[in-house]
C-alpha cells in the first residue's frame, strides 16, 4: 500500500512474474481453532470506545496509530484501532453518504530482512475495502505488502517495492477470504518469499528493497470499480494475532 497512492492492479510491464508453487490442503482443524479465537476477538473490537491518538504494547512491539488521509478516498482515524488481549483489531467504516475511516497501526521499531510471520482474519469481506499486513518506509523506498481485496475475497496480492513506480507484483489464488489465514514473508538480500497457512506461494526477485521500514497493519475503504471496489456501507473488522520477527531467514 504506497501512502495516498491505490495500489495498481497490473504488473508492470518491466517485471517477471514470481515463481509460484502449488497449494496444499489447509489444515482444518488448527484454521477452527483461529477462527473461535478471532470470532470472540470481533465482538470486543465492535464494543471498543473512541479513543485518542495512542501508543501500545503488542507482540514484544511498541505500536502506534495513524490519522489523516488513507489511499483511498477515506481517512485513518485512532479510534479505529483496538488493541486486544488475542491481538490487534481495526475497523472500518463507511456511510451510503460517502464518508469512509478505517484504522492503521504500525510499529516503533524498524526491521530489515528477516522473517515476519502473523494471522489475519477478516470475516466479512465485500466490496470496497482493502486488508493489509506490510512493510513500509518513505514513499515506498521500502514496501512489501500482503493485500486483500474486498471484491476478490478469494485472492491475496503480493507485492514489493522500491519507489512508487518501481515494483513487482502477482495475485495469489485461490482461498476463502472470511476465515482466518496464517501469513509469512521472508526478507532476505535480493530476495522475498511469500507463504499461506505454512506453503510457499510466491517468490520475488524483482525490485527488492534494501532499507529497514517499520511493519504496519491497515483496514482502508475504497470507492472504485477497479482496485477495492465500490464502498459498501456498514462497519466491518480486520483481526491481527500471533505477530512475530526473527532477524533469520
Amino acid at each position: 500500500m504506497v501512502k495516498g497512492c491505490a495500489l495498481p492492479v497490473l504488473i508492470a510491464s518491466s517485471v517477471h512474474m514470481s515463481e509460484q508453487r502449488s497449494l496444499k490442503p489447509e489444515n482444518s482443524t488448527m484454521k477452527k481453532a483461529i477462527t473461535t479465537v478471532l470470532l470472540l476477538s470481533v465482538a470486543a473490537v465492535a464494543n471498543a470506545g473512541t479513543v485518542s491518538n495512542f501508543q501500545f504494547q503488542k507482540f514484544g512491539y511498541q505500536w502506534t496509530t495513524s490519522s489523516g488521509n488513507a489511499p483511498g478516498p477515506g481517512s485513518f482515524s485512532p479510534s479505529h484501532v483496538s488493541p486486544l488481549s488475542s491481538g490487534i483489531g481495526l475497523t472500518l467504516t463507511e456511510t451510503s453518504s460517502g464518508s469512509i475511516v478505517g484504522g492503521e497501526t504500525r510499529t516503533l521499531n524498524r526491521f530489515l530482512y528477516g522473517t515476519f510471520r502473523w494471522t489475519e482474519y477478516v470475516p466479512v469481506q465485500v466490496s470496497g475495502q482493502i486488508s493489509a499486513g506490510f512493510l513500509y518506509y518513505g514513499n515506498s523506498t521500502t514496501e512489501i505488502d500482503f493485500e486483500q481485496e474486498g471484491n476478490h475475497p478469494n485472492t491475496f496480492w503480493v507485492t514489493n517495492w522500491t519507489s512508487i513506480s518501481t515494483y513487482q507484483t502477482n495475485p495469489v489464488c485461490c482461498y476463502n477470504g472470511a476465515i482466518a489465514h496464517a501469513l509469512k514473508m521472508v526478507w532476505k538480500p535480493g530476495e522475498i518469499d511469500y507463504y499461506i497457512d505454512g506453503v510457499l506461494v510466491s517468490r520475488h526477485f524483482q525490485f527488492v528493497p534494501s532499507t529497514a521500514a517499520y511493519f504496519m497493519f491497515n483496514f482502508w475503504g475504497t470507492n472504485s470499480k477497479s482496485w477495492g471496489g465500490l464502498l459498501t456501507p456498514g462497519t466491518r473488522y480486520y483481526l491481527v494475532s500471533n505477530f512475530s520477527y526473527s532477524p533469520g531467514y
